[in-house]
């Protein structure tokens, strides 16, 4: 259940690829944004409350309350209450149906402006005003400057099927940029073949990686938002993730499209030649990938398991491992660790802890 909480939507740029509307629905594993046959539960349940995000001037905070399943699985997803506040302003986003994967759960554009789920700006310069974006949180992603929010998405401004839309958060300029051939059999394919649906990253604040279409297989396509150009990024590959400040990338890579059944993960360290594999068997789905450029530490959450390694010498070397017990969220990447929270669930699937957690690198790497 999302509640329209406020107005003023912010201006797009979109890269029409003229797809049909129905290869933009999400993964069978993954619940829509707002499904009208999901609600929160009236139970009273106890509630699980994650660790607070400071706000950059110390003196704001916010925080997830209230995570209650909205599946059998709630490692797949949840509902959840957001509270923040600043000074004696508070604010509060209720019901909200999180999926697995999604980014930008509580991030601090600056000192008094928060952002929720990438759906939501909370402005505490102006009493704690909250605008709704028309932005799928599900395909969401922040650009490391904070400016920008780059996601999949459909309606009148792709014309007759879907795209990749870029919404600057301050409303500055929009343009429309030629539309990307394709079709929705290339679409339908994609999904069927790997179950789930197109992605995308940034690859430093003014160029997006995404998942391009399939028409004769899979590709990954990198897009120069000061020139308009589109070009190859990555041949039989898909579902692409990357580093903050575009060091890495990571994705599942087809060795031979077509005789290959599973795909492997791959790093692929830009500027040099070559990829990385890494020794760790995953599905697009179940794998995310988080990076510390400055350290060239890589965590990599599946979902069973947090590994933090390395690539050295063109190798992925592992150097440390933990199991879960649940979904890992708020994952925050340093020099030689990851730190995490875990929705941990019974053996009914009902979640019923928090737990937070530090995965570190023996002898620090």
């Amino acid at each position: 259940m999302n509640r329209r909480l406020g107005g003023g939507v912010a201006v797009v740029l979109v890269i029409s690829l003229g797809l049909a509307l129905a290869s933009c629905r999400k993964p069978v594993k993954t619940p829509p944004d707002d499904p009208a046959s999901s609600a929160p539960p009236t139970v009273e349940q106890e509630q699980l409350v994650l660790p607070s995000v400071t706000g950059d001037s110390g003196g704001a905070w916010a925080q997830i309350e209230r995570v209650f399943p909205a599946s059998e699985d709630p490692t797949t997803c949840f509902f959840a209450d957001f509270h923040a506040q600043s000074g004696e302003t508070t604010a509060s986003i209720t019901g909200e149906l999180v999926t697995a994967g999604e980014h930008n759960l509580l991030v601090w554009l600056d000192s008094q402006r928060l952002l929720v789920r990438s759906k939501y700006i909370v402005d505490f310069d102006n009493q704690g005003r909250v605008t709704q974006l028309e932005v799928p949180a599900s395909s969401a992603r922040l650009s490391p400057d904070k400016r920008r929010i780059a996601y999949w998405g459909s309606g009148d401004e792709f014309g007759d099927g879907c795209g990749v839309a870029v919404m600057d958060l301050e409303g500055l300029s929009t343009a429309v940029i030629s539309s990307f051939p394709s079709s929705k059999e290339a679409w339908g394919t994609a999904e069927s073949e790997i179950g789930v649906g197109p992605r995308l990253s940034w690859l430093g604040d003014s160029t997006l990686v995404f998942d391009g279409p399939f028409e004769k297989h899979p590709a990954i396509y990198e897009y120069d938002l000061a020139s308009g150009e589109i070009s190859l990024f990555q041949d039989r590959a898909w579902a692409v993730q990357t580093s903050p400040q575009g060091k890495y990338a990571a994705f599942m890579l087809w060795d031979s499209w077509g005789s290959q059944p599973d795909p492997n993960l791959y790093i692929r360290v830009l500027g040099r030649d070559g990829l990385t594999p890494v020794p760790i068997t995953c599905s697009p789905y179940d794998c995310s990938v988080y990076f510390d450029d400055a350290s060239g530490t890589i965590a990599i959450a599946e979902r069973s398991r947090m590994v933090l390694g390395v690539v050295r010498d063109s190798a992925f070397k592992i150097l440390a491992s933990e199991e879960l017990e649940g979904l890992a969220l708020q994952v925050r990447v340093e020099a030689n660790q990851v730190s995490f929270v875990v929705l941990v669930k019974t053996s009914d699937g009902v979640p019923d802890a928090l737990t937070e957690r530090t995965l570190t690198t023996p002898g620090g790497g």
